[in-house]
C-alpha cells in the first residue's frame, strides 16, 4: 500500500515538475522562484490523498469477518 502511493506519487511529482517551470515560463512568472513552493505544496497534497485513499480501499480486507 505505501509503495504503490510512493509510486504515484513520484509520477505526479515528475509531471507536474516537468509542466509547472513551463506553464509559469508562459505566463511570465520566473519558474526558478515559483516552482519550488508549487510543487512541493501540490505532491505533499497528492501523496497524503494518495495513503489516505489506499488506507481506504484497504481497511474492508482488515476487518475480520
Amino acid at each position: 500500500m505505501v509503495g504503490g502511493a510512493l509510486w504515484l506519487n513520484t509520477i505526479v511529482a515528475v509531471s507536474i515538475g516537468g509542466t509547472v517551470p513551463l506553464a509559469l515560463k508562459r505566463i511570465g512568472i520566473d519558474p526558478a522562484v515559483a516552482s519550488g513552493p508549487i510543487l512541493t505544496t501540490v505532491t505533499d497534497m497528492i501523496g497524503f490523498l494518495l495513503v489516505l485513499s489506499l488506507a481506504a480501499l484497504c481497511m474492508p480486507l482488515l476487518v475480520a469477518a
